[in-house]
């Protein structure tokens, strides 16, 4: 799914990926894929100011959430906010809620990727 380069874009990102868990059976991950997804996009629009896509791809028992933006040279790292600060904390975030998470960056774009693991069905 592509995405503008915009305040919009976590939001679309949610409903998309609701819309894809829910057909793939996967809803008992939906509020921490929501937040992953949410926080990949939000950080891909501030920092990249390019249209993003996201691809959401179910393998070897993990839901991957990928989120490719036009900026290699803008890579995503964990930081500690200050107390006072109101942002700062998404990637904390995703490296609590993701099994791994990373980036590849090509030439002319990157992808910052995160797996959830699906936890066994009986």
């Amino acid at each position: 799914t592509t995405l503008p380069p915009d305040l919009s874009a976590p939001a679309h990102a949610r409903a998309q990926l609701r819309q894809t868990l829910q057909q793939w059976g996967l809803t008992d991950l939906l509020d921490d894929a929501e937040l992953v997804a949410s926080e990949l996009v939000a950080n891909a629009v501030r920092h990249a100011a390019t249209p993003v896509v996201l691809t959401l791809e179910r393998r070897d028992g993990c839901l991957m959430i990928a989120v490719q933006d036009a900026a290699p040279d803008r890579l995503p790292r964990p930081r500690t906010a200050g107390a006072d600060e109101t942002g700062g904390r998404g990637m904390l975030l995703v490296d609590r809620l993701a099994q791994r998470w990373g980036c590849s960056p090509s030439e002319e774009s990157k992808v910052v990727w995160a797996e959830l693991a699906i936890a066994a069905q009986d």
